[in-house]
């Protein structure tokens, strides 16, 4: 920005308004930068791996226990010891002499005694244990292997996106149901806005602009190719390359090619194409030619779509109410299709430390086109016409005598095939034919 203030000035928002969203943008990249750049333990408060308890030792032995009694000294082992026994003798299962004694002592009493509900608890057989039995019967125990456990099912893996690609582009896109086809978290989209015109059908000939808003919801586009355009869609075009932060390629074309009508500007401004050369220079003073940013030229120059500055201001300035924005654009690659484009867009909102080719196609017109000393290493392209030579075409001798054969046919078929006896005029005669 201090490189080229006045070209700042001359936004619609000024050079201090966008001063201090350079410096707030530069203090939320610090604070990302920090932020990552921290150990994995100070980011979280919380820890990843299970927790670890301290292991208890037992105290060692001083001198002040050796004036203690066994008794005193051995207090707390001797109480363990007798509480264990005491469990051991409540879950001791009764040996088979002594189950056959309260078997009979219950029998012999069913008929005096009255049972109660808590015998019958007690004799209600548990799931979990062995039935009484006499003693000198062995059950015998089978093992039950365990089932095998079902084999990992391997998850299929996610279908390969190669709808609606830069390469593959989705043709005749109408908008509307049809974005609910098309996957938000794309790498690449590629949409052809072109509809043919049909005499018969009373649908609009283009698309309306607003059912392009939809694609300001992508968030992971590093390639975006959008063409057939026949009116300007840049103000959602460009809100959408501000929102996808790792965006490196865009192609927009148009149509139909630029007009111009002002006979000033058709002296001055020059058909990109075979013998064009780009203006060395490396400074100018702000221009613009376009009609209230909405991406095309104003009407007393012409009609056709024009690289918009305002319009690309204008989409960032939406795209930073909605999410993160970058202080640049992060486009690698530019390709534009009958666009007039002048040097004001490239100055203030592309990186030139990511840019790296710009391409010029079918009928764009340098507007005053140049890249400042920043952008010297960008290449730039545009259409050139190829010229074919003539080419060398070896000829291969024929002796037309030998080569010709008479075929002998009876009844419709190839009985045989003889020498044709041709003079020197028949030769001649066939030479020439030939």
């Amino acid at each position: 920005m201090e490189e080229h203030p006045r070209h700042w000035r001359h936004t619609l928002m000024g050079y201090d308004f966008w001063q201090d969203a350079k410096q707030y943008e530069d203090k939320i990249s610090q604070e990302l930068d920090i932020a990552l750049d921290l150990d994995l333990p100070k980011r979280f408060p919380f820890n990843l791996g299970p927790e670890e308890t301290p292991t208890k030792r037992q105290r060692r032995l001083s001198m002040s226990d050796a004036g203690k009694t066994g008794l005193q000294r051995h207090a707390s082992l001797s109480t363990g010891v007798s509480r264990f026994r005491a469990h051991e003798r409540r879950t001791r299962s009764p040996s088979p002499r002594k189950m056959m004694a309260s078997a009979m002592n219950a029998l012999s009493c069913r008929g005096t005694t009255p049972t109660m509900p808590s015998a019958l608890r007690l004799r209600r057989p548990s799931p979990c244990k062995q039935p009484d039995l006499p003693p000198g019967v062995i059950v015998k125990t089978r093992e039950v292997s365990p089932s095998p456990a079902p084999p990992l099912s391997r998850q299929p893996s996610p279908p390969v996106d190669d709808f609606a690609t830069a390469e593959n582009p989705f043709i005749g896109f109408r908008g509307g149901s049809t974005w609910s086809d098309l996957l938000l978290t794309k790498k690449t989209l590629g949409l052809d806005l072109f509809w043919p015109h049909s005499e018969e059908s009373d649908e609009p000939v283009r698309l309306e602009i607003n059912e392009l808003k939809p694609l300001c919801q992508f968030r992971s586009l590093r390639s975006l190719k959008i063409t057939g355009m026949l009116q300007s869609y840049q103000s959602y075009i460009w809100q959408t390359a501000w929102l996808n932060l790792d965006l490196e390629e865009l192609s927009l074309g148009m149509t139909l090619e630029p007009k111009i009508d002002s006979a000033i500007h058709a002296a001055q401004w020059k058909l990109i194409k075979d013998g064009w050369e780009m203006d060395k220079k490396r400074f100018a003073e702000p221009v613009y030619h376009g009609n209230l940013g909405d991406g095309a030229l104003h009407p007393d120059i012409g009609c056709g779509e024009y690289l918009d500055k305002h319009s690309i201001e204008k989409a960032k300035i939406l795209a930073m109410a909605i999410g993160r924005t970058s202080k640049r654009l992060s486009i690698k690659h530019l390709t534009l299709s009958g666009f007039v484009a002048d040097a004001d867009p490239f100055l203030n909102w592309f990186d030139a430390e990511k840019m790296e080719s710009i391409i010029f196609k079918g009928q764009c017109i340098d507007a005053g086109f140049w890249l400042p000393l920043s952008m010297e290493n960008v290449t730039v392209r545009h259409p050139r016409t190829i010229e074919l030579g003539p080419v060398a075409v070896g000829m291969v001798s024929v002796d037309v005598q030998k080569e010709l054969k008479v075929v002998n046919m009876q009844d419709g078929l190839d009985v045989g095939e003889s020498a044709f006896p041709a003079s020197d005029d028949d030769t001649r005669a066939i030479l020439h034919f030939i």
